[in-house]
């Protein structure tokens, strides 16, 4: 895996061992993104996921802790919707803490390029305020998932 800085965002990259297809399904189907997303115990875990997976189509997704935790909800809209080549979409937090209300809404983009019988994944997360906390929280969160997103997509193409 590796990352990039930028100043109003992260972007980490890593090689999964599928198709583009594979992958991009995983993106976007319900039971799919339940399945990685937060799936190796980093916080907060997807424990719902709605998407009406098209260009302009809306996402929502809710996220649990521990018991103590908040519920957090993000939501978006499909801004790019390319299979299996690229997918892109804003990232809004409708619901977490007061800290969150405050961030703007980001864009998420993912591309996926086929390379020597694997899925080379970029994810470039922008947006946020230059030098804001969340860039490193956020670098975190992604970098966990898309390990959590090889795993699942490994699995299930075995």
């Amino acid at each position: 895996m590796t990352e990039q800085s930028r100043t109003d965002g992260v972007v980490v990259e890593i090689d999964i061992d599928a198709t583009p297809d594979e992958v991009f399904a995983a993106l976007i189907e319900p039971e799919s993104v339940v399945g990685w997303w937060g799936e190796d115990g980093d916080g907060y875990r997807c424990t719902a996921f709605r998407s009406a997976a098209h260009k302009g189509g809306r996402w929502w997704s809710e996220h649990r802790g521990k018991a103590t935790d908040p519920v957090c909800i993000l939501v978006g809209e499909y801004v790019e919707f390319e299979p299996p080549r690229r997918l892109s979409f804003t990232w809004e937090f409708e619901r977490y803490t007061a800290e969150t209300e405050a961030l703007p809404v980001t864009t998420v983009a993912i591309d996926l390029e086929a390379r020597d019988g694997t899925t080379h994944v970029k994810l470039t997360h922008s947006g946020f305020k230059a030098g804001s906390r969340q860039i490193e929280d956020h670098r975190g969160g992604w970098r966990s998932a898309l390990a959590g997103l090889s795993r699942f997509v490994t699995a299930r193409a075995a």
